[in-house]
């Protein structure tokens, strides 16, 4: 194995999460404007065969740093996002 092989950070748990994510959605403006609406735990089962365990709080803060929006539709709160 090469040194600089060895120095290569690997990606954290929220990198590889938002990498998963993005490979299929970006952000919605609006309810309007979206293709999907899922909960944090519909996330959190689309992304269960590449991560072994997420936290919902985890993937809230993922969601919301990176300009996904969260609408409540009376019956709980889903994240607006385009396909791509």
């Amino acid at each position: 194995m090469k040194e600089d092989d060895e120095k290569q950070p690997t990606p954290s748990f929220s990198e590889k999460l938002f990498d998963a994510l993005m490979a299929f959605y970006i952000p919605a403006e609006t309810p309007a404007s979206a293709d999907e609406m899922k909960s944090t735990q519909d996330l959190i089962e689309e992304m269960e065969q590449i991560l072994q365990s997420i936290s919902p709080n985890e993937v809230n803060a993922i969601m919301k740093t990176n300009g996904f929006k969260l609408h409540y539709t009376g019956n709980g709160y889903v994240w607006l996002l385009k396909t791509r």
